[in-house]
């Protein structure tokens, strides 16, 4: 899906003119429960932090990412090879009358590590033909986090993690997930205008902050820069007490930025100049 408004520089190098693409990045928890009456053990499937991104990859960086997942598939079926073969070296090397529990239990090890091998080879003929754009951006963005996965739009929109909103429109994250903080957030935009004219009242927190821009972001990479930069005054005016000499704005950014790493920069650049943020 190619999107006009995506800077047509390769986000990775920033040198070189590359193709549009798109990718979800998510997490994925799965909580295990039992039923009463049968007693069996289900799990239920949670996605949080889900974001969808938007850039350009060069063939270069593309390419590089493809030739990284050639090589860690080549080592996984070099190593699987070698040990099916020591295996089964061993095997044939044991008199099977004089150690019958020896010879069982290495020819057991070498049958379950056939299907490793060729597991690998199929890995290794898949990496060939392979574009990899979406999944270079995807490791662009998740390269500050830990244990995010990578999909296509398609793939995510199969899965339920994004919807579309009408034919034409781009897709956006679905805001049915189980995310709590989606879930805090929408039930803060669900209350009553004196219940907000209460909150209004009472000193503004990190924690107002940190809704107001994981809001304001999710638009990206079309952002309210003016209301963006609200939430910064606003920290800056609420007097929050200092954390080892840090004042509100820097806790709320450090706080940002481990949630989102990826908008991290852009939301340092917007603030430049509101109060004693310097970027």
């Amino acid at each position: 899906m190619e999107n006009k408004s995506i800077d047509a520089t390769c986000v990775i190098c920033h040198q070189s003119i590359g193709k549009p693409y798109e990718c979800v990045t998510f997490c994925e928890t799965n909580t295990p429960y039992k039923t009463r009456r049968k007693g069996s053990t289900h799990y239920k499937t949670s996605y949080s932090c889900v974001q969808k991104h938007s850039g350009c990859v060069c063939d270069g960086c593309r390419k590089r990412y493809r030739l990284s997942a050639i090589k860690r598939w080549a080592i996984f079926l070099l190593i699987s090879a070698a040990v099916c073969i020591v295996l089964g070296l061993a095997g044939n090397a044991i008199d099977a009358k004089l150690h019958p529990n020896l010879y069982g239990f290495v020819m057991f090890l070498w049958i379950c590590s056939l299907p490793f091998p060729f597991a690998a080879l199929v890995g290794l003929i898949g990496c060939l033909p392979g574009d990899y754009g979406y999944k270079a951006l995807g490791a662009y963005y998740n390269e500050h986090s830990s244990g995010n996965r990578i999909k296509t739009v398609k793939a995510a929109e199969k899965m339920g993690l994004i919807g579309t909103k009408a034919a034409g429109q781009p897709s956006t994250v679905n805001s049915g997930l189980n995310n709590t903080l989606q879930q805090k957030e929408s039930n803060v935009f669900k209350l009553a205008d004196t219940a907000e004219q209460e909150a209004a009242d009472k000193p503004y927190t990190l924690d107002q902050g940190l809704s107001e821009l994981t809001e304001l972001f999710r638009s990206y990479p079309q952002l309210d820069r003016q209301k963006i930069q609200t939430v910064g005054r606003k920290t800056y005016n609420a007097e929050i007490p200092l954390v080892s000499g840090v004042g509100g704005m820097h806790q709320l950014y450090h706080i940002f930025k481990k949630r989102f790493p990826a908008y991290a920069s852009e939301l340092s650049r917007i603030w430049d100049g509101i109060g004693d943020w310097a970027d």
